[in-house]
């Protein structure tokens, strides 16, 4: 959702640059790149709630207490219960197939920077502030992609947790 935001936004701007009648190159640019960026969001924004909704994410569905065992083993690499290994074992492929998004977030925080230069130029401050905070916005969602994905990564390369004893004499 929030790339096709940041699309729309692209294409609001190649209009404006419209609105004064000197559309030129520069406008049909904008306009063109955020049609493009519409289209390729919302086919990408079906595709992952398609997919959610064939492979619900197990992480999701858990209770609080469940998912903070997950987050805190993702975190340390390594759990001692075999339940949270295999939610986490289960739900690796999924949050690492996302590695994409990060490219996307990345993207729009660069178009974001860009478009700021532009309201630099203009001198337009309350826009200049709004392409700021969505730059720094967009570059903290990839980061928290880029962890989770490396996290996953990491705890999936290493061996299970030792099952335990069984004590019953």
């Amino acid at each position: 959702m929030p790339a096709i935001a940041a699309a729309a936004t692209v294409l609001a701007f190649g209009l404006g640059l419209s609105a004064d009648r000197s559309l030129g190159a520069r406008g049909w640019t904008f306009i063109g790149v955020g049609l493009l960026l519409v289209v390729a969001g919302a086919t990408a924004v079906v595709l992952v709630i398609r997919r959610r909704l064939d492979n619900p994410e197990l992480v999701a569905g858990l209770d609080r207490p469940s998912q903070r065992d997950v987050a805190r083993a993702l975190r340390n690499g390594r759990t001692d219960d075999p339940r949270i290994d295999a939610i986490i074992r289960q739900s690796a492929p999924r949050v690492i197939s996302t590695r994409w998004v990060i490219v996307v977030f990345a993207l729009v925080a660069a178009l974001d920077v860009y478009l700021a230069a532009e309201e630099i130029a203009d001198r337009d401050w309350n826009g200049l502030v709004l392409r700021l905070a969505s730059a720094v916005l967009f570059t903290l969602f990839a980061a928290y992609q880029w962890t989770q994905v490396r996290r996953y990564r990491a705890y999936v390369r290493q061996e299970g947790p030792a099952w335990p004893a069984d004590t019953a004499a």
